[in-house]
């Protein structure tokens, strides 16, 4: 365990390099008359995957080979770092939801200011044993969602490459299954027996200390919730998809060619949008 503070000079390098990085993008993509009119969602996905990606690159290490003697209340160097990169591209994220009518939804407002507010309680040293998961293996399910969202905004390149969409969409939806459903169930079920943990010892921390990680233990639960109705979603859209369910929009034929192609087994598995599925 360390005595790390938050390092504002990381969180203030990642926001600048993110927004550097989408108003370059934006720029290049504004020269292709083809994509004037798309430049900044698709910038705005490009970004979003490179912070992903480093947030991936740190996380999942960590995840395997993390050590919290104190798991709610010490603070490790990696998780402070994943929690500093979080803060920096959840105040760009909002300074995007801002500038773009695309993305300023209240829904977005709500979501990016819980992140926020997670990551900078995260990282006055709390609940570090869980960040690793939290913000690197759950981003990382987050990363082809950009090449999805990208192709649903530049509709030529499903027509032009339509395995590479479908693919990227099962692999998606078989990875938010095994990601956020299936490692999700241990780390809440050990996450609450810690918090069990804190309750039944109460007069070992202090007042501040027990509130702040009820508040992030809750916004956990409440995360779950969604990740739970998504996998749902997405686990019957599979099914039905692929025949084992009832419920398609259209009658299916045992001769029908089409049904052989993989394009036809994911055609109506819904799948959320970046904004829904990331932090």
């Amino acid at each position: 365990m360390t005595d790390l503070d938050t390092s504002w000079s990381t969180v203030a390098a990642t926001t600048a390099s993110l927004c550097a990085l989408h108003i370059f993008l934006e720029t290049m993509l504004c020269t292709l008359p083809k994509l004037l009119d798309r430049a900044a969602i698709i910038a705005y996905n490009l970004t979003a995957c490179a912070i992903l990606l480093v947030l991936s690159w740190h996380g999942i290490p960590e995840y395997i080979n993390g050590n919290y003697p104190d798991p709610l209340f010490g603070k490790y160097k990696t998780p402070q770092l994943l929690c500093e990169l979080m803060l920096g591209y959840q105040i760009y994220n909002m300074a995007i939801s801002i500038l773009y009518a695309q993305l300023r939804t209240t829904e977005n407002f709500i979501h990016h200011t819980a992140a926020l507010v997670s990551a900078y309680g995260a990282s006055q040293g709390y609940v570090h044993a869980y960040i690793a998961y939290s913000f690197g293996v759950f981003e990382s399910s987050s990363i082809l969602l950009c090449f999805i969202d990208i192709f649903k905004n530049v509709p030529t390149l499903i027509t032009n490459h339509p395995a590479t969409y479908t693919a990227l969409r099962l692999v998606f939806a078989l990875q938010f299954l095994a990601i956020r459903i299936g490692l999700i169930i241990p780390f809440v079920y050990l996450y609450t027996l810690d918090m069990i943990g804190v309750y039944s010892n109460t007069a070992q921390h202090s007042t501040k200390d027990i509130a702040m990680v009820t508040v992030l233990y809750v916004c956990c639960i409440s995360l779950t919730s969604l990740q739970f109705v998504w996998g749902k979603v997405i686990l019957e859209g599979l099914l039905k998809a692929a025949g084992l369910m009832g419920g398609s929009s259209r009658k299916r034929k045992q001769s029908d060619p089409e049904l052989k192609t993989v394009e036809r087994v994911l055609k109506e598995v819904p799948l959320p949008t970046l904004e829904e599925a990331s932090l």
